[in-house]
């Protein structure tokens, strides 16, 4: 919900997200009262570049997530999983470890939300993380939205050379504003 007028995906969706497609998951989940936990097992690679078809695989990845909801308004989780090759042009084998904090507070269609998240992925030759803080408040046909983000990247991505070492990484720090005004309905 903090991101639901936001049309631009997270800079730090390769830090935060488990996979961007997979073929193949396998999910089971315990939820008692407040708590749930959930595990997966999946295919981890990315796809080829021809998306029309099935790039089946191994099951060769998996990953847990913990939650915790004391009220309908609070949610938190942690999570961590064993990505195998998730990147065509990538590194290896990755572990990706995330945490986040969300809120929300709504009446009718109108809300307030906000999150905060921090991802790690540690790889076989480097480790980068990221931190994101978003916000969307909606009231009648007007919606206000932001993101702050602290991103590490590979410094070779940046300067498209390939020469850098993995391990050579920069901070990127992006802050995304918006509003949105919906339209008259007809139907």
């Amino acid at each position: 919900a903090s991101a639901m007028e936001n049309p631009m995906s997270p800079l730090a969706h390769h830090t935060l997200d488990s996979t961007h497609i997979a073929f193949g998951v396998v999910t089971a989940a315990v939820d008692h009262g407040p708590w749930m936990i959930e595990a997966s097992a999946f295919n981890g690679r990315e796809p080829d570049e021809d998306r029309w078809d099935f790039d089946f695989g191994p099951i060769d990845s998996y990953s847990a997530r913990l939650w915790f909801r004391p009220r309908a308004e609070w949610e938190f989780q942690f999570s961590s999983g064993r990505l195998k090759n998730p990147e065509e042009l990538g590194h290896g084998t990755i572990v990706r470890t995330t945490a986040s904090a969300s809120w929300l507070k709504s009446n009718g269609e109108n809300f307030t939300a906000a999150t905060a998240a921090y991802g790690l992925n540690n790889g076989e030759d480097a480790d980068r993380g990221a931190l994101l803080l978003e916000a969307t408040r909606r009231s009648g046909r007007y919606s206000a939205y932001g993101r702050f983000e602290f991103v590490e990247v590979e410094t070779a991505v940046l300067l498209d050379a390939d020469t850098l070492g993995h391990d050579v990484k920069d901070m990127v720090t992006a802050l995304t504003l918006g509003m949105v005004r919906e339209l008259p309905r007809w139907w």
